[in-house]
């Protein structure tokens, strides 16, 4: 007998037994039809017993008689099971599941759903600002897709919320490296940094730093006009910020150079 046969019959064996015998130490038998025990899976989902709901889906899974209908929603939950679990393997889980449901059922009424919970699992292993950043722009592309693909859906919204979460992790990355240029004294280098999120990152949600650190990148370029444009703008629209005082101090100090 092969190996892949053996295997086979022992998941058959193990499904049977659970079908006929008493499930979750034997205080509740559970049912054979699909549509039931898709239900059951879904009580179990929402008292956050993962794994006793992936078990009952697991037996929806290779019931015979389970319609397309039913065997999607199990599907959906499963990758749910995984994502709400803990842990990084359970995430990563997660997202190959939503991954697969989209490609398999485009048309179906959670597909927006998917897409966002896809984002979500990218969107949870997002690295710290000073990593390589590729993660959060994959996120940001999936994300958008809810609004380009699923005109109406109710999770667009949320969808451009975390996008502009991605977007300022993407800048403060930029900003990240400004920061190691300016501590080389590469104030040229450290300025481009800044100017990209400057320009390109309008919803950056640390200007006052960002304006605070293009001046001293200014001012160490020795351009002084463009220094005190910027610890101006920190003293408009921030007066009461973390860097005021010290703007008026640099300010105070291009007087005098």
């Amino acid at each position: 007998m092969t190996r892949r046969l053996i295997g086979l019959l022992l998941t058959v064996t193990a499904v049977a037994a659970l079908l006929t015998g008493c499930f979750g130490g034997g205080r509740k038998q559970i049912s054979s039809d699909p549509a039931q025990l898709l239900e059951e899976a879904r009580a179990k989902f929402e008292k956050k017993k993962y794994f006793s709901a992936r078990e009952i889906i697991n037996i929806l899974m290779v019931d015979p008689s389970a319609t397309p209908a039913v065997i999607a929603e199990g599907q959906i939950l499963l990758a749910d099971t995984y994502f709400f679990d803990k842990g990084f393997q359970n995430l990563t889980e997660a997202q190959s599941r939503y991954q697969s449901f989209i490609s398999f059922h485009p048309r179906h009424e959670k597909i927006d759903y998917a897409q966002f919970q896809l984002g979500m699992c990218l969107f949870l292993q997002v690295l710290n600002p000073d990593r390589d950043q590729l993660q959060t722009l994959k996120a940001i592309e999936v994300f958008q897709k809810i609004e380009d693909l699923y005109p109406g859906s109710p999770y667009i919204e949320p969808a451009r919320e975390k996008i502009l979460e991605c977007r300022d992790r993407i800048a403060e990355h930029e900003f990240v490296v400004g920061r190691y240029y300016m501590k080389k004294d590469a104030h040229d280098a450290a300025l481009q940094r800044f100017l990209v999120i400057h320009q390109n990152y309008p919803g950056y949600t640390r200007r006052e730093k960002l304006y605070f650190y293009m001046a001293r990148a200014y001012r160490g370029m020795g351009r002084r006009e463009k220094a005190r444009e910027f610890l101006k703008r920190i003293l408009q629209e921030f007066p009461e910020g973390k860097y005021a005082k010290e703007a008026r101090r640099d300010l105070k100090k291009i007087k005098s150079d």
